[in-house]
């Protein structure tokens, strides 16, 4: 029972990375060919995903457990596991997943992998923390300015930390890593505004507490738009297959539904947005998996 709520809590908030990893099937499909695949590294790139996509998540939960509480039911708010053995679960971890990383190294021959893969641990790891170096330190959370810094550099960093385990190009490992800050960044704004209220409670100055949803929203939708025209910029450079132009569909839908609506309405959020905010989350999740697939099969 309590390890299936420890995997609940590993695995919240739902995103591209976790429970379904959306993230590195994108990845795969971005560095193969149908005609000409290997499925090996795909699996050592999901043996790295799953631990360090649980390891920065729990270890962000265990140190908000006590601003949690009241918002949220789970095994760390409701006492049910101590804050001393999620710490210890925490750190173990992240262990694992720099080993998985050194181990990858070993075999692909590839010291570009642990070394973005330890750059993301060490930015996640002071991000959340409140444990050690948050006792001397604001942590990067707890100000826009840190979570900026973060996201800018973990980011791309964990992009190209397991784009390299299947492809062993840097040049294309760092287009990839291009669109994905901004694809990074415009998912940051968007869920500093569902926190706000959390946050401001907590006395936080985080992007949500300092910036209206409005700019919050207005933000987010500019950066997606950098997302796409960066990748249809690569596309031409050659970077990418022309059959990725493709993601004209989603980007068009995104465009005209929620980028138009809100701009006209002055990016005032009501209500009543909840279709067009939807359309923004749906073709941006599949704008991944199509710039994938496009590449795969293309």
């Amino acid at each position: 029972m309590l390890l299936l709520e420890l995997l609940k809590l590993f695995n919240k908030p739902k995103s591209v990375f976790a429970p379904i990893p959306v993230f590195t099937i994108s990845l795969f499909l971005l560095s193969n060919e149908l005609r000409n695949f290997n499925l090996l590294p795909f699996l050592y790139a999901l043996a790295l995903t799953y631990p360090s996509i649980w390891a920065s998540i729990f270890w962000n939960h265990t140190n908000d457990m006590e601003y949690d509480r009241g918002y949220a039911d789970n095994i760390l708010t409701l006492g049910v596991l101590k804050k001393e053995h999620a710490i210890l679960i925490s750190i173990l971890l992240y262990a694992i997943s720099i080993l998985i990383s050194l181990l990858i190294y070993l075999y692909l021959r590839n010291p570009l992998i642990p070394i973005f893969l330890i750059l993301w641990a060490i930015f996640t790891w002071i991000y959340s923390d409140r444990v050690f170096f948050g006792k001397f330190f604001k942590r990067l959370k707890d100000d826009w300015r840190g979570e900026v810094i973060t996201y800018s550099i973990a980011f791309p960093s964990y992009t190209l930390a397991l784009y390299l385990i299947m492809d062993n190009n840097l040049q294309k490992g760092l287009a990839v890593a291009f669109p994905m800050l901004f694809f990074g960044l415009s998912a940051l704004l968007l869920k500093d505004i569902k926190d706000i209220t959390e946050d401001r409670n907590a006395g936080l100055r985080t992007l949500g507490v300092v910036f209206s949803p409005s700019l919050l929203l207005r933000g987010s939708s500019h950066f997606l738009i950098l997302y796409y025209l960066s990748i249809f910029l690569l596309t031409f450079f050659g970077l990418f297959k022309l059959s990725t132009l493709i993601l004209i569909v989603p980007f068009s839908l995104f465009f005209v539904k929620t980028y138009l609506h809100f701009r006209k309405k002055n990016w005032e959020i009501e209500e009543e947005d909840l279709c067009a905010i939807q359309v923004m989350s749906f073709t941006t999740f599949s704008s991944l998996l199509l710039w994938g697939l496009a590449n795969f099969l293309g």
